[in-house]
């Protein structure tokens, strides 16, 4: 990634209708389903600019909450919130001991490995530092033939489909207690937005811009089409279709 890609992401996480409404929905899944104490030490494997770390630290206690990223630029960004515990890491070489986290999130970052090899590598090491009965819960974009010039910019190199992100965590040894879609109702605009930009675009660029005063309208309907979609996943209900993909993992305890 580019550094102004990085200076986009930071500031868009407070504001840009897809990190606002998946701010949401994370909360909502972590109290429907992982259940976390406050005790219990939590890990944003692949923190990137913060903004779901300061978020998680407002849910739970700052010093129970750890974070990490791979990227020095990051991890630059990171800094300038309010949030501690920050390392320089490869999810796929976790510095940590064995069993230390409660809850463990990977938000995005499957996505950036480049081979299957690295992502169930990546897993194993998730599941590793996970206490017995902890939670993992792992979002990444959905579907390869929505592959774009945005994912060429951010250096994505792979979308799942919810089966296949399903499948490679029961294969790590997790049981999948809840999945599905996300941005479900968007995913239309985004079809069409993704079709247009291959025919007036010829550079690769990020559609994580701040959104700017012409776009605060589009920006705020999106943002409540989100907030629906968090409506229907409180009640239980899972989304056919998406975006993203989510699961929600559990660790088998010891007997």
């Amino acid at each position: 990634m580019r550094r102004q890609d990085f200076v986009d992401l930071y500031q868009s996480e407070t504001t840009l209708w897809w990190f606002v409404g998946m701010e949401k929905i994370l909360k909502e899944l972590l109290r429907s389903s992982a259940k976390v104490f406050e005790r219990g030490l939590i890990l944003d494997a692949g923190s990137g600019t913060g903004g779901n770390l300061e978020a998680m630290n407002n849910w739970y206690k700052p010093e129970l909450v750890v974070g990490f990223d791979y990227s020095l630029d990051a991890l630059e960004f990171s800094k300038k919130r309010t949030v501690q515990n920050l390392f320089q890491a490869s999810t796929t070489d976790l510095p940590f001991k064995d069993e230390s986290f409660h809850l463990v999130t990977s938000l995005d970052v499957l996505v950036q490995l480049s081979t299957e090899v690295d992502v169930k590598k990546a897993l194993k090491e998730l599941v590793r530092v996970t206490k017995p009965g902890g939670v993992i819960v792992i979002r990444a974009a959905a579907y390869k033939w929505l592959r774009s010039k945005h994912d060429q910019a951010l250096q994505s190199r792979h979308r799942f489909s919810l089966e296949e992100l399903s499948n490679l965590c029961q294969d790590s040894g997790l049981e999948v207690v809840r999945k599905s879609y996300l941005n479900c109702f968007l995913l239309p605009v985004a079809v069409l937005h993704r079709t247009l930009n291959k025919f007036t675009s010829t550079e690769p660029s990020s559609d994580v811009k701040p959104p700017s005063g012409l776009f605060f309208i589009p920006n705020l309907i999106f943002t409540l089409v989100l907030y629906f979609e968090n409506l229907l996943l409180s009640f239980g209900l899972n989304l056919p279709f998406g975006l993203s993909t989510i699961c929600v993992c559990r660790k088998a305890s010891k007997n």
